[in-house]
């Protein structure tokens, strides 16, 4: 009868993992603007503010051709009622993904 060593059936496989993984972190901003409710009447004026405080953050960071590269949320209106008046709190969120459509549509 063959004699059966048993210390080596209990080693675990050693495997070598020869893929190098890439984190990349997409570029990302909420930005928001608090506005009253007469403010909140006059749309075309609180979205041309809060739109251009998210272009400000992405062309002080990526350059002045950022936008092409940005994938915005429509506006957020959160209500806030104070203890004095009520508000509204409007956030917009952009994502900076210009590694995305490189990827993507280019295949590069």
């Amino acid at each position: 009868m063959k004699n059966i060593n048993t210390t080596t059936a209990n080693k675990p496989l050693l495997i070598e993992n020869k893929k190098k993984v890439e984190e990349k972190f997409l570029d990302v901003y909420a930005c928001s603007i608090s506005v009253s409710p007469e403010e909140y009447k006059a749309v075309d004026e609180w979205t041309r503010r809060l739109f251009l405080k998210a272009e400000k953050c992405f062309t002080l960071k990526k350059g002045l051709n950022a936008m092409a590269n940005v994938a915005l949320t429509p506006p957020l209106v959160i209500e806030k009622q104070g203890d004095i008046k009520k508000s509204y709190q409007i956030y917009v969120i952009g994502v900076y993904v210009e590694e995305v459509i490189k990827r993507e549509v280019f295949n590069a």
